[in-house]
Order: C-alpha cells, then structure tokens, then sequence
C-alpha cells in the first residue's frame, strides 16, 4: 500500500478501548466466548480477542464421540508468554 489517502483512509480503522479479562478460571473463559460472541451486551455482532500466551505444542487430541474427534486441541499453556493470538470466533 502507497499514497496518502491510502494512508489516511487506514488511520481510520483504529482501536479505541481495550479491555483486559483473566482466563484464569471457567469464569474467565466464559466471558471471553460471551465477548467474541456478542461483546457482552446482547450486540448482533461480537469482538475479538488477542492473547498473548506460553505455546509449547500440541499434545492432545479431542476424544471420540465428540464433533472434532481426533482433531489435536491445546490444553494447558505455561507461565511465560511468548505467542500472540488473535481469537476471532470458536467451535
């Protein structure tokens, strides 16, 4: 991208709150989803989240019987940070 107006037509898309919620518990969790959902009040449209997390790998798989069986799911996730997510929905 190049041009001024391109550059300024984008400085239009910016953040203006940011909010921080504690995924330490279910309660945490719950929020989250509620807020990725439909910002916590009822809106047709949802937010998104980014996290800043401790990935070390994959290493279960979701049990049969369920819809994504088989399919590999994180976890648990360490104490020291070092990737960035951007949640944009869930399943």
């Amino acid at each position: 991208m190049s041009g001024y107006d391109n550059y300024y037509n984008a400085l239009q898309n910016r953040l203006w709150d940011f909010y921080s919620i504690p995924l330490k518990d279910v309660d945490g969790l719950n929020t989250l989803r509620h807020w990725i959902n439909d910002h916590l009040n009822g809106s047709e449209t949802g937010g998104l989240a980014n996290i800043y997390i401790s990935y070390g790998g994959v290493n279960n798989t979701l049990p049969s019987g369920t819809p994504e069986a088989g399919k590999y799911v994180i976890t648990t996730f360490g104490s020291y940070a070092n990737h960035a997510l951007c949640v944009v929905g869930y399943h």
